[in-house]
């Protein structure tokens, strides 16, 4: 996995078991409101009084199981749907990593139970969830990591004339040393540049 994934973390809304259930359905939600934190959303699913959950809790690089995948979290406003389905509640300014890692959790989940339904929360009951995030999108990349091709992306070399530049630049701490023939995103782009900055300061 190119993501982290946290366990310490438990919902309290949820029930025990699927009723005899198969899963068949994968619905993405968000978090709603921008500027949140990734903790303070698992602080909020696992406080005593949170009537709500979901399976997962993401982020990009961080993914948090909260309700056990043969367990039933009250995620998708509908019992029926809640006993056939993995909740996803994914950050809300869905960035290039977010992208990522919920995509690589929906291939892996897809290798456990055959490549089951991607749903938004607003495809089962009426809500702006999960807002921004584009459901196509996400199938396109999920099945990029289910076929193996991301993992072919990342295992290409650094080329030998950049070797030396990419070894120090990983050393100094301005890139992670992952991906090395992968595009640069914009936002990526401002994070060293800003990583540089800091250093020449």
């Amino acid at each position: 996995n190119m993501y982290e994934v946290i366990t310490k973390y438990d919902a309290t809304a949820y029930t025990k078991g699927r009723q005899g259930n198969n899963v068949k359905y994968i619905v993405i939600h968000h978090w709603g409101a921008k500027g949140q934190t990734f903790e303070n959303i698992l602080n909020w699913f696992t406080a005593a009084n949170c009537p709500t959950s979901a399976h997962y809790v993401v982020e990009g690089g961080r993914v948090a199981c909260i309700v056990n995948e043969s367990d039933t979290a009250y995620h998708a406003g509908n019992w029926e749907y809640n006993l056939k389905s993995i909740g996803i509640e994914c950050r809300p300014e869905a960035t290039e990593g977010d992208y990522l890692t919920v995509a690589e959790l929906i291939a892996n989940i897809w290798a456990q139970y055959g490549k089951i339904k991607l749903l938004r929360h607003k495809d089962i009951v009426p809500t702006a969830c999960p807002g921004v995030w584009d459901i196509v999108r996400l199938e396109q990349l999920a099945e990029k990591f289910y076929n193996g091709e991301m993992k072919q992306m990342q295992k290409k070399e650094v080329g030998p004339w950049a070797r030396e530049s990419w070894e120090r630049m990983k050393k100094e701490g301005y890139l992670d040393g992952t991906r090395p023939q992968d595009f640069i995103t914009r936002e990526e782009l401002a994070v060293v540049i800003d990583r540089v900055l800091k250093k020449t300061k």
